[in-house]
């Protein structure tokens, strides 16, 4: 890789990233484990009939947040 800076990669530049892709890696993991266990909280504290129409909602809101994350990251860049 190129590096217009001039700039050496340090041990302590790596270990930053390092730390940033663990930090990263486990954020992914809790966010699915919200996910599924948010479901498990609809299906378990509503009525059956209610289910499906709360889960809509929530997946909804989900999408939502999601593409507003991704459409400010994008126009950051």
């Amino acid at each position: 890789m190129n590096d217009t800076t001039g700039t050496k990669p340090t041990m302590e530049g790596h270990f930053k990233q390092g730390v940033f892709i663990i930090a990263m890696l486990l954020l992914f993991v809790a966010t699915f484990q919200l996910y599924f266990s948010m479901e498990s909280i609809i299906r378990t504290w509503l009525e059956y009939e209610y289910v499906s129409i709360f889960k809509a909602f929530y997946n909804l809101g989900v999408i939502l947040i999601c593409v507003y994350l991704l459409k400010s990251y994008i126009v950051k860049r």
